[in-house]
């Protein structure tokens, strides 16, 4: 072959720069996924934590009242306004729920596990934190046991 035939190319070919930016398509897709998830769990851990806040409020305003009656507990602003929280993150309902002896609070997760169904968070005057697979309403049989 002559020198006058051969040609230097520099640079990538079209096939190779396609290849290239397939592989960082697949890989940015697979990052992205995770950081969804990762979301997912974040605003759980947060409802979680501020339901717990809204169970250590619920005592406090008893020992306040100098007595063990939570019947306007629901009612308590900071009650209210930690509801009003929860329910800015998930777009759902927190129910609250009390008579004079007993509370349960309970609200809709955003994402257990990248399961279909959505499942719930229930704090009750006993003491009980738990995930159930849906509302609890009676304060008088509070939270299911673990």
């Amino acid at each position: 072959m002559s020198k006058k035939n051969f040609k230097k190319y520099h640079g990538f070919t079209l096939v190779e720069l396609m290849i290239v930016v397939s592989i960082i398509g697949i890989l940015a897709t697979i990052v992205f996924a995770s950081i969804g998830d990762a979301r997912a769990k974040a605003r759980d851990k947060s409802i979680i934590i501020t339901m717990r806040n809204m169970q250590g409020q619920a005592e406090l305003f008893a020992s306040e009242q100098g007595t063990d009656f939570f019947t306007d507990i629901c009612n308590d602003p900071k009650i209210i306004q930690m509801k009003s929280k929860i329910e800015d993150i998930t777009d759902a309902t927190v129910t609250c729920n009390a008579t004079r002896h007993d509370y349960v609070f309970s609200t809709e997760l955003i994402n257990k596990s990248g399961k279909a169904d959505r499942s719930h968070y229930c704090i009750d005057s006993n003491g009980v934190g738990i995930e159930t697979s849906g509302p609890v309403t009676d304060p008088r049989t509070g939270c299911p046991a673990r």
